[in-house]
This record gives structure tokens, C-alpha cells and sequence, in this order.
């Protein structure tokens, strides 16, 4: 009998899969005081209380039953499995290949921990299993093409039903056809630097967690023929661990979101250090500096202690569906609060909101009009590191259009206006990030003076108070135990300053709220908050050029550090500036040529060929700081490099 055999196999691998109780993703989840009030609610044919919850209601009741013996809930187990595969045939026929998969590892995970119930008579169980064997041999012949999540998702599945219903005569060509699509997945979704080639923290987690299970059996099963290299699967533990912010959730970027302040146990790391050690590979921490250019992301901190300030540069390379028209973005997370804010993901509906989510003007960015950049990879990225630094420079040299672009719905971009915006940030640790923009666009020859675009520079903030004052060019956020420090010293003739937050048409100054379940994160949608955006609006941007110097400074409780900040941009004949004036008597000097792309030569106190040079002097009269791309910086360093690189002094 097929459910005789079924019973053996869920038996033999059920904790191979990753179904096993308390299991991080896929297993059921633990019975608690919250789950028998929610099964009192379905067992009287209430709501679970969400759709999410209502989604995963069988697992539940198997949780329940398991926990319990409690008859009712294999009572509803077998309601439940009656309706959803055998009287919804027809419809689960026409599903999408992905809802397909995630229906047979439901049933299939599930259905095992009933067969002891008087209610899952052997006979029963049969007519269930040739439903299950029927959708999984429709799923066979339209497993996704695409290289994307979905195709890892559907083969993995295929090939759980394949072993674990293998006296099928069909589950042969099954086993050949998953494994075959995996190991095409494996070799081409995996990027070099571990990154998905969605290049989505919320997505990357999922895949780095199925390769896992993949890996797993592979190991396992070598007769499978799954070919999963172990250093391809600890690379992704790697980008997984640092799309996490200190506070323990995902960090917003492109189809993620996370909590702005309070935090969690980081999940990944646990679950890294486990696949690390069962690989036999050393489970430590890597250097909190994370540079993914395959991703085209660096995502930074200065330590893996929950009150760590973290900061994200978004050059993201495009990775279709699930990425945000986002580049050169930035966030920081410090001392437990997000300050400045990438807003996630609201949902994927095509409404005002869901579509806001993903736009340019909804990140800390440059645009023209409100318009989104197009799908461009940047060019010219660039990451550095060297200790108390790190320095990220990328170029968006593309298109910004007026049409609609949502997940479900491409639309007509409409005549697009070709930019080139650089951008560069220094963050010298424990005492300010430095942001410089350079932005060039070609007016049309019969450009008017109110027929010219507006430049928006803006600037998302986390959640909570601020104060923004024109007069100085401030901003200053008002949270009761970490805060954000922002100064402009360098904005284009004309620019001013507004605050939007939470306008709803169309929609400004919001960010996407992690929520969850049973302690599981309900995925696809966030719950909209709304938070300032600083908006630095040049109308209209008359020239062909703009130049912003910024300097953000992340500190501790609610009074602001005393700084003072002069500036001057770069032109082409001519290096930018700037100088900052501590309290304390420190004085940071920073000069870099323009778009970090000629050498300084000589300047007052040094002669170089690097194309940015920090100089901090101290209230002391000690002298230190940082030449970047450079051969020789005299008086500081006479020898001349083979090699052009990071110069300390």
C-alpha cells in the first residue's frame, strides 16, 4: 500500500527535510497556550485571525495532534486535506507552479504525523496520496524555466515527493528531472560572492536555506546526484548573516523589512554556525566589513554587537522582480535604532502604496521629477577597507521615467532623461560619515527655463521625531536614546529643504514594518508606518550639474555632537573640501578630486597621487588619517608603491 510506504519514508527523512518540530523554517511550529486558543477558534469555524495564519493552519493542528492526541484536530486534519486535494483538483491544477510546490511539502510534511488517528484509515490515506501524485505529476511538466527562486523551489519539492512516494512508477523521472533542474539552479543562481541572483535579503535567506536541505541530502544521499558545494552554500550563510541588521532583522533592502527599534535573537547566526560546524569548517564571525560586488552591496558595520552602528550602500545590480529602482541608496542602523531608512517592501499589489515601496523617490537617493531609474546596473563601483574606514563609490549612469513600474505591472516607462549620478561615502568610524553627489544631466537644446526638471536629493529617516532647520542646512532626529546628526555644508544654488511624512496621495514618508505570527515572519507585505523624509529639491535643475556634500553623524542619547562643517564642491579643475570642527578641538580635513577620479598632486601639507586624502588633527597636535588610491603621500609616506592602494599615516 502506497501510504504504508509513505509512513516509512516521512519517518525515515522528515528530519533530513527540515520538518522536524521547532525546525527554524519548514518545521512545524511549537504548541503553545497562543496556538490552542487559535485551534479553539478554527475547530469553531472561526478565522485563524489572518489570512497568513489561515495559510498554515494544517501545520497547527499536526503541531496539535502530535502535542496532544486531542482527536479534534485530526478531525479537522481530515476536513482539511479532503477539501484541499481531493475536491480542489481542478483548481490546484491551475495554480502556479510555486503554490503547486509549497502545496505538496504542506500535505506531505503534515499528513505522516496523522496516519496513528482513527480518522487516517489506511484506505483514506491512498486516495489523498494519488491526489498528492497526481499534482505532483502535473507540477513534473511545468516546473519553472525561469532562473529564479521559484525553479529552486519546485524542483526541491518535486524531489521530496520523489523519495518520499518512491514505489510510484512515475517518481523515477521525477527524481531525474529535480535533480537536473537543482543542479542547473545551483550553478547558476549562486553568485561568486554568495548573494542570490535576486540579490534580496528576504529571498536570499529562503534559497540559502533550501541549498542547506540540498546539501544535506546531497550528503546524505549521494546516489541522488545533487551536486551542492559546500563552500558555495557557506558563502551564502555569509551574505545571509550580513543583510541582518544588529538588531537581529532583515535590513529593508529591495523585498525585505525589518523592525526600526527593539531587536531579536539573530536567527541566521545560530543557524550559520550550525551548517559551518556540521560542514566542518570554523563557525566565528567573520570581519564585520561585508563587501558583496556580485549583489553590488556594501553592507558595513564596525561590530556584531547588538548596539553596532551598521550601514548599507545600495549599488545593487539588477536582479530582476524582487529588487527596488533603488541605487545608490543608503541606510544606518546605530545603537539599536534605524536613523536613516530603507523603506522595504509593502506588498506586491499593484496599488499607490506597494508601488511607492519600490520607487526611487521612496529611498535616501537622487532623482528627476519623483521619476524611477530604470533597470541599469551601476558602473564603477567600488569598495575599500582599511581600520577605522570604509569607503564605497558607485555611478548610476542611466535613464529616470515617468511611467508606472510595479511588480505585476512593467507599463510604459515613457521618455526617459538620461543622468549621471556619482556618489561616494567615506565613514570614518566613531566619528561621521561623509556623502558627496555629483549629478549631470544633458538639457535638450530647446530646454526652457520652466520646461527643466526638478532634483530631489532625499533622505529617508526611520520613524520619530525631527527637526529640521533651513536656516543652518540640519537636521537633527528627537528619539529618546540614539539619533541621527545631518548637515549639508554643500547644496546647489536654490535647493530648499521640506519634511513629508506619512502623505498618503500620492504616497511620501513611509517605511514597511516587519510583522509576525506564531513568531514566524509573515512574508510579502509590511505594515506601512509613517516616517520624515528630508527632501532637498532643486526647481528646476536649470544647468547640467548639481553637487551635494552631506555629513551624517549617528551619536548616543539626545544631545547632538558640536561640529562645525565647511565645504566646497569639486569641479574639474579644481578638488572638493571639507572641514570639520569638533568641540574637542578636532579637525577633520577631507579633499578628493573630482568623481575620485584624478590624483591631488599638491596641496597644502602634502604632495600625492591619491584621489581623496582624511587628515584628522587632534586637540594634541597628533596628526593621522588616510590617502586612498595612492602610490606616495610625502611628507607622510616618501616610498613609492608598486601598486596604487590605501595609504595609513
Amino acid at each position: 500500500m502506497l501510504s504504508a510506504r509513505y509512513r516509512e519514508q516521512w519517518e525515515r527523512y522528515q528530519d533530513l527535510f527540515g520538518w522536524s518540530r521547532g525546525e527554524m523554517y519548514w518545521g512545524l511550529p511549537t504548541w503553545t497556550p497562543e496556538l490552542v486558543s487559535v485551534m479553539d477558534r478554527v475547530l469553531a469555524g472561526q478565522s485563524a485571525g489572518s489570512p497568513w495564519r489561515d495559510a498554515g493552519v494544517i501545520r497547527m493542528a499536526a503541531s496539535g495532534w502530535l502535542a496532544t492526541g486531542d482527536p479534534r484536530y485530526a478531525g479537522f486534519a481530515r476536513t482539511h486535506y479532503t477539501t484541499r486535494i481531493l475536491d480542489a483538483e481542478a483548481a490546484n491544477f491551475t495554480k502556479p507552479s510555486l503554490a503547486q510546490a509549497v502545496l505538496l511539502q504542506e500535505w506531505l510534511s503534515t499528513l505522516g504525523g496523522f496516519m496513528d488517528s482513527e480518522a487516517f484509515p489506511a484506505p483514506f490515506v491512498d486516495r489523498l496520496l494519488a491526489g498528492v501524485v497526481r499534482l505532483a505529476d502535473r507540477l513534473a511538466g511545468r516546473i519553472c524555466p525561469a532562473s529564479m527562486n521559484w525553479r529552486v523551489a519546485d524542483a526541491a519539492n518535486l524531489l521530496k515527493t520523489a523519495l518520499l512516494l518512491d514505489t510510484v512508477p512515475e517518481s523515477a523521472s521525477w527524481r531525474g528531472l529535480s535533480v537536473r533542474a537543482l543542479n542547473d539552479a545551483v550553478n547558476r543562481q549562486i553568485n561568486a560572492d554568495g548573494s542570490h541572483r535576486e540579490r534580496n535579503p528576504h529571498y536570499h535567506v529562503w534559497m540559502t536555506q533550501e541549498l542547506t536541505l540540498l546539501w544535506r541530502m546531497a550528503n546524505a544521499l549521494p546516489e541522488l546526484g545533487l551536486r551542492v558545494r559546500t563552500e558555495r552554500v557557506a558563502a551564502m550563510w555569509d551574505y545571509a548573516l550580513f543583510c541582518n541588521r544588529p538588531n537581529g532583522t532583515e535590513n529593508g533592502l529591495h523585498d525585505s523589512r525589518g523592525w526600526f527599534e527593539g531587536g531579536r535573537p539573530d536567527r541566521e547566526q545560530p543557524a550559520r554556525a550550525a551548517f559551518l560546524e556540521s560542514a566542518g569548517l570554523p563557525a566565528g564571525l567573520p570581519a564585520p566589513n561585508g563587501w558583496f560586488p556580485d549583489a553590488g552591496q556594501a553592507l558595513l558595520r564596525d561590530a556584531w554587537e547588538p548596539d553596532a552602528v551598521y550601514l548599507t550602500f545600495d549599488a545593487t545590480r539588477w536582479g530582476e522582480g524582487h529588487c527596488h529602482y533603488s541605487r545608490n541608496s543608503l541606510q544606518i542602523h546605530a545603537y539599536g535604532r534605524t536613523l536613516l531608512a530603507d523603506p522595504g517592501v509593502f506588498e506586491y499589489a499593484d496599488t499607490p502604496l506597494g508601488n511607492y515601496g519600490r520607487s526611487t523617490r521612496a529611498h535616501s537617493t537622487l532623482n528627476l521629477n519623483g521619476w524611477n531609474q530604470a533597470q541599469t546596473n551601476p558602473v564603477q563601483t567600488a569598495y575599500r577597507h582599511a581600520p577605522g574606514y570604509d569607503l564605497v563609490w558607485s555611478d548610476y549612469e542611466g535613464t529616470f521615467h515617468p511611467g508606472r513600474l510595479s511588480m505585476v505591472h512593467g507599463g510604459d516607462l515613457g521618455r526617459g532623461i538620461w543622468v549621471s549620478h556619482h556618489r561616494f561615502l567615506m565613514w570614518i568610524h566613531g566619528q561621521a560619515i561623509v556623502v558627496v553627489d555629483s549629478f549631470v544631466r544633458v538639457p535638450d537644446h530647446d530646454e526652457q527655463h520652466e520646461t527643466a526638471p526638478f532634483l530631489e536629493s532625499n533622505w529617508q529617516l526611520g520613524p520619530g521625531p525631527v527637526t529640521w532647520d533651513p536656516s543652518v542646512r540640519r537636521l537633527v532626529t528627537g528619539h529618546p536614546d540614539a539619533n541621527l546628526l545631518m548637515v549639508f555644508p554643500v547644496l546647489p544654488d536654490g535647493c530648499r529643504g521640506t519634511v513629508h511624512t506619512g502623505e498618503a496621495d500620492p504616497p511620501r514618508g513611509f517605511v514597511s514594518d516587519l510583522y509576525t505570527e506564531f513568531g514566524e515572519d509573515v512574508p510579502n507585505r509590511g505594515r506601512p508606518l509613517a516616517a520624515p523624509q528630508l527632501c532637498l529639491a532643486l526647481a528646476p535643475m536649470s544647468s547640467g550639474r548639481a553637487e551635494f556634500v552631506s555629513v551624517l553623524v549617528p551619536f548616543r542619547g539626545r544631545t547632538p555632537p558640536a561640529v562645525q562643517a565647511t565645504a566646497r564642491a569639486a569641479t574639474l579643475k579644481e578638488p572638493g573640501s571639507l572641514q570639520l570642527d569638533w568641540a574637542d578641538g578636532r579637525r577633520d580635513s577631507l579633499v578628493w578630486g573630482y568623481r575620485l577620479d584624478i590624483g591631488l598632486g599638491e596641496r597644502p601639507g602634502y604632495d600625492t597621487d591619491a584621489s581623496l586624502v582624511h587628515v584628522t588633527h587632534d586637540a594634541a597636535g597628533g596628526v593621522r588619517g588616510l590617502a586612498l588610491d595612492a602610490t606616495y603621500i610625502r611628507p607622510y609616506r616618501d616610498a613609492v608603491a608598486a601598486v596604487p592602494g590605501l595609504i595609513r599615516f
